[in-house]
């Protein structure tokens, strides 16, 4: 199984790629940076499981995304992500790298575990439907304007 790291470079990415080259499994990581939206979606749609161990809000988009597409999903504590993702995604502390290795040996090792995260996040994702979001923000305003 492989390590795919997608998304836009983030300061430290530098010294990461350096410290990559003397990893024992460096040939395991994939580094794909700046994916099209449609790549994205490929390589996500793909993924055994999405780990999201940030601080930034704007990775719940993608975390909705993967669930669903039928991907569990790691995510922080904290920021929206939680809110968003409600409990059909596994909590890890963005702070301790153990934390996140448990809850990815989890997801690889307990297939009810993973089975269940998986429907669980397709029902959460389809309440942060955005046509559904958008209807509603129709509805209001419309009322509003009555």
């Amino acid at each position: 199984m492989q390590l795919v790291i997608a998304g836009s470079p983030l300061p430290g990415y530098g010294q990461f790629t350096e410290d990559l080259k003397t990893f024992k499994f460096r040939s395991d990581v994939k580094l794909l940076d700046n994916l099209s939206k449609d790549e994205r979606a490929k390589v996500t749609a793909g993924a055994y499981a999405m780990i999201c161990p940030v601080f930034v809000e704007d990775l719940r988009t993608p975390a909705l995304e993967a669930m669903r597409s039928g991907v569990p999903v790691v995510i922080s504590h904290g920021a929206l992500l939680p809110e968003s993702c409600t409990a059909a995604a596994l909590h890890a502390n963005p702070n301790d790298f153990m934390d996140i290795a448990d809850k990815m040996m989890l997801l690889f090792k307990d297939e009810n575990q993973r089975s269940k995260r998986i429907q669980e996040g397709i029902a959460a994702a389809l309440q942060f439907d955005p046509k559904k979001t958008a209807g509603l923000l129709w509805e209001t305003i419309s009322g509003a304007i009555k």
